[in-house]
């Protein structure tokens, strides 16, 4: 079985919990924010997405945002010179998908505004 499906027979109808995203990567970056985009690979309808992240290397869990509705998504308030871990999950009429693999971002260092005295 391929990971993520899961098929249920309902009468004559085959419904199946969707496929994880998958090619999840950055396509912008700033101290405090960063843009993701993926692929479904889904062929049946997807009805919403969620994204986990936490920070790379703590105990803490991932925080879950619910409802994203395409690709891309930019997420913000992030903590800059900070390593996270991204990935996201498919959601269809049946239910969740497995997490997309993960990938890991570290923000930039914040760039203190230096006064040259002359």
């Amino acid at each position: 079985m391929e990971r993520g499906i899961h098929t249920t027979i309902v009468g004559r109808m085959s419904l199946d919990l969707p496929l994880p995203p998958s090619n999840v990567s950055v396509t912008v970056l700033t101290q405090s924010s960063v843009a993701l985009k993926w692929t479904s690979g889904n062929t049946e309808p997807v009805q919403s997405y969620i994204i986990q992240y936490r920070r790379k290397y703590s105990p803490e869990m991932y925080m879950d945002i619910w409802n994203v509705s395409n690709s891309p998504y930019t997420l913000s308030s992030l903590a800059a010179d900070t390593v996270y871990e991204f990935r996201v999950i498919a959601v269809n009429h049946v239910g969740q998908s497995l997490p997309s693999f993960s990938v890991n971002v570290t923000t930039p260092r914040n760039q203190g505004i230096g006064i040259n005295n002359c």
